[in-house]
């Protein structure tokens, strides 16, 4: 390793900060597990003047989804679950579900599996623009009304009231980004007969010592909170974000009563870094074994099929297929020729990103606040030059 090198890799982030992309982040490299570089610059909270630090807790938001994906395999090696289950078997309100055509509402050919769930293939959308997402939104935005109100409207019945909405197409004929997750979150609750936060404390993050990663900041630890941002394209500055989407409510300062596994949990860079060295070690921690072998190699192997992957056609992810809420890398040179097949992560709605590469043992942690993020551009950047290092 090139340690001359590899200490240029924060030169990019530093850029973004010198050119107001971002108020500040961090950066964190390991390798087999093990830190070989971190950098953090700039501000988490620019109108109070309160620096990135090692300990800065960061909204991770879709991050969050490969951690639902590892909490959804624990109970599959458990037992408790088969991946071919039908969710309707653990959640009401998912029987008989509808997919919306062109000829209107039809009967789905067969009911969504768990599987579906993981591989993002089950019909489910995101609330939105489009006819079913439509549908999908008035869900929300009821909840959203009622919760202003006083009620207290927790995971699974948002999930079962989000079922009554009709499926974009059939289980398994394609993929599209939903609320898979969120329904994953809402299954374990199911299986596990405990909340998803007491879950994951429990199975995951006590276990991975993540003491700071969860669904909410205690007060006492909300200093260490980064304010977040969104970029005003009127003023050409970055601002203080002021609303949320998704069911997502209290900017994470107070617990919720709808924990979100596909946006909803907060971490900092160091508690991520342990989530992803026990999946580079294949399941273990500190010697214990966490998660089966075969649970590890399920999760960070494309699932999709030829059918499938035609719609996975978001350009950044291009060379990458999809399965267990994670990017695969399945062609180095459509993906830019850096990096090794089998390379898996997912990123976050505020810029924050995760891969490891299980061929070279190389992990990448990038943190930022930033609504939408910078794209994809900085990351690949910084991904030539930890090469190059190598």
């Amino acid at each position: 390793m090139n340690f001359d090198k590899l200490q240029k890799t924060g030169e990019i982030l530093d850029q973004q900060v010198a050119e107001g992309q971002v108020t500040g982040g961090a950066v964190l490299v390991l390798k087999d597990g093990e830190e070989i570089y971190r950098h953090h610059v700039g501000l988490a909270d620019q109108e109070r003047q309160i620096p990135i630090a090692n300990d800065t807790i960061y909204r991770i938001y879709s991050m969050s989804k490969p951690i639902t994906a590892a909490a959804v395999m624990l109970l599959y090696d458990q037992g408790k679950l088969d991946l071919y289950d039908h969710v309707s078997w653990y959640l009401k309100g998912f029987e008989n579900p509808q997919v919306y055509t062109e000829e209107g509402y039809v009967p789905a050919k067969r009911e969504i599996k768990i599987r579906d769930l993981l591989d993002m293939t089950a019909g489910l959308c995101y609330p939105g623009e489009g006819r079913v997402e439509r549908k999908m939104a008035e869900i929300y935005d009821a909840v959203g009304r009622e919760s202003e109100q006083g009620a207290v409207i927790c995971t699974r019945e948002l999930m079962e009231r989000a079922a009554g909405a009709p499926l974009a197409f059939h289980p398994g004929e394609r993929w599209m980004y939903g609320i898979s997750t969120d329904v994953a979150g809402a299954l374990i609750e199911a299986v596990s007969g405990m909340r998803f936060s007491e879950f994951l404390k429990k199975e995951l993050f006590d276990p991975l010592e993540m003491a700071d990663t969860g669904f909410f900041v205690p007060k006492e630890k909300q200093e260490r909170l980064s304010q977040i941002y969104i970029w005003s394209q009127e003023r050409k500055r970055l601002e203080i974000l002021n609303w949320q989407h998704l069911g997502l409510r209290g900017f994470f300062k107070e617990p919720p009563a709808f924990e979100s596994g596909g946006g909803g949990m907060v971490s900092t860079i160091d508690d991520y870094a342990h989530f992803a060295a026990m999946m580079m070690h294949r399941g273990i921690w500190k010697g214990h074994r966490l998660l089966s072998e075969n649970a590890i190699q399920y999760m960070t192997t494309n699932h999709l099929d030829a059918t499938q992957i035609q719609s996975y056609n978001w350009e950044n992810f291009a060379g990458y297929g999809y399965g267990c809420f994670n990017r695969v890398m399945i062609d180095k040179n459509l993906a830019g020729g850096v990096g090794n097949l089998g390379e898996y992560g997912w990123d976050g709605w505020a810029g924050t990103y995760y891969s490891n590469d299980p061929v070279d043992k190389i992990t990448l942690l990038y943190m930022v606040q930033r609504v939408d993020g910078v794209g994809i551009r900085p990351i690949r950047l910084m991904k030539q030059r930890i090469y190059a290092a190598l």
